[in-house]
């Protein structure tokens, strides 16, 4: 966490957390909301459907995920007849 408040005072514009919980990222966003620019936050590795609204909650403006690739397949039905 350090190190990611580091490249955000050096001037980052983004800066990517690889599995870091939502309080972490919380903790990053509020040690350089002061910056001008202000840093994105950008929450990956973990993002998932479950816990997603929690990065967002924490202040994440940008998630970064592959779940939906993982996801279950939709069940669809299709009846055709004529017109």
């Amino acid at each position: 966490m350090e190190e990611a408040i580091a490249l955000a005072h050096a001037g980052a514009d983004v800066i990517q957390l690889e599995k870091r919980s939502p309080e972490e990222a919380c903790a990053v966003i509020e040690a350089t909301r002061g910056l001008t620019p202000v840093p994105v936050v950008a929450a990956a590795g973990g993002v998932t459907e479950e816990n997603a609204a929690a990065y967002a909650a924490a202040g994440c403006p940008l998630l970064v995920t592959t779940a939906p690739f993982f996801g279950r397949p939709a069940d669809v039905k299709v009846t055709l007849e004529p017109a």
